[in-house]
């Protein structure tokens, strides 16, 4: 689940490789989450996630307090050379890798 995770629309690059990072993470686990989860309180930043960041919508859900939630989750994927990136930064010459690698992941149903 990620938590207290925010975006900056002047760090668009920072966000794309948070949402990278969380999915190689992921996948490098020894046993690796079938789902990488968050809550988004904020509409705009959950159509963000969504459409530019490979974020799939599961349900809207109201919390303990009684704000509405986006419910969001993603495949965990496996990069390689991620830590060329991570090392190097998000330069013009890795825009290729970065942009395959926010492709969704084809699972069967992204609500199980």
């Amino acid at each position: 689940m990620v938590r207290l995770a925010f975006t900056d629309p002047e760090h668009v690059r920072l966000g794309r490789l948070a949402t990278l990072w969380i999915s190689d993470y992921a996948a490098r686990q020894t046993t690796p989450p079938l789902w990488i989860r968050c809550a988004v309180p904020e509409p705009k930043v959950a159509l963000y996630l969504e459409r530019e960041r490979g974020w799939t919508l599961v349900r809207k859900a109201r919390d303990k307090i009684g704000y509405v939630n986006s419910l969001l989750q993603r495949a965990p994927e496996r990069i390689e050379h991620f830590d060329l990136l991570v090392m190097t930064g998000p330069t013009s010459r890795f825009d290729s890798v970065l942009s395959r690698a926010l492709l969704a992941s084809a699972h069967a149903d992204p609500k199980d």
